[in-house]
């Protein structure tokens, strides 16, 4: 096992795929920071004064203007680094390349044939591609704090920022988990870089408008009925721990989703490896 995981940790490293994802997510989080600049100064606190007191006599709702409400610093900017599904969409892309194409390129069937376990194969890839998904997260975090500091100020630091940080990152590495676990999972049934890579891309961008609909129509059949299929989907539940509002309920959900999708993962993905023929 610690022979395959030196020779994975040697291929991340040594892969160009990993580089250029690590530079798109510095380039995402520097165009997310110069964003969120170029809407502080459109909406300007006169013109956000405006539109609610337009919108207040019109009897309009003006919670649609809160969100350029904010005072941006870093503190502020931080947790929103995780909405959107950036972070997810590189983690898709990187994992289709390093998983499904060692498959494409028969270096998965020499690793076979060199007599070690199904199951050590899989776990050491799971785990070289979980750490490698993380690190890219921290990549993004980095250059989205430098960045957010050197054009906002690093802003007034809150009682108990500290804790807070901690159960943000920690809630948000367990939830990447997950995403990176159930990557490798389709990658290894699929085993084809192309495919790997339109099938994730699709679920990180159009499963959560399908999960909607399907919320949707569930509304509308049992009008009474509280089940909503989107919040269990770990994209949306990263979204919902964007947030330095933690309550105890939000972080216990966010950590027993990460976990229950990376364990999960990695069974289905497992068990498919030591099924399937290697050709």
């Amino acid at each position: 096992m610690s022979n395959l995981l030196r020779a994975e940790f040697f291929k991340l490293f040594k892969s160009k795929a990993f580089y250029v994802c690590c530079l798109c997510m510095i380039g995402s989080s520097i165009i997310l920071i110069f964003t969120y600049k170029l809407l502080a100064m459109m909406y300007t606190p006169e013109m956000l004064n405006a539109m609610t007191e337009q919108m207040a006599g019109s009897g309009l709702a003006v919670s649609g203007t809160e969100m350029f409400m904010t005072d941006y610093t870093m503190v502020t900017i931080l947790p929103l680094s995780f909405t959107g599904n950036t972070f997810q969409l590189l983690i898709a892309i990187f994992t289709a390349i390093f998983v499904a194409g060692e498959y494409s390129c028969g270096a998965m069937k020499a690793i076979a044939s060199r007599g070690y376990s199904r199951v050590s194969i899989f776990a050491s890839k799971f785990l070289t591609t979980a750490i490698a998904a993380d690190l890219l997260v921290i990549v993004g975090l980095i250059t989205t704090m430098i960045f957010a500091v050197i054009v906002f100020g690093f802003g007034e630091v809150p009682d108990g920022f500290a804790l807070d940080l901690f159960k943000l990152l920690l809630v948000q590495f367990v939830l990447n988990l997950g995403v990176s676990s159930l990557f490798v999972a389709i990658s290894t049934v699929v085993r084809n870089m192309g495919g790997c890579i339109a099938i994730t891309i699709g679920i990180s961008s159009f499963l959560p408008l399908v999960l909607s609909l399907a919320d949707l129509i569930i509304g509308k059949i049992l009008p009474e009925s509280t089940l909503s299929i989107s919040s269990y989907w770990i994209v949306q539940v990263i979204a919902e721990n964007a947030t330095f509002d933690f309550t105890s309920t939000l972080l216990t959900k966010g950590l027993i989703t990460g976990i229950l999708y990376t364990l999960f993962s990695f069974l289905i993905g497992a068990v498919a490896f030591k099924a399937r023929d290697i050709n």
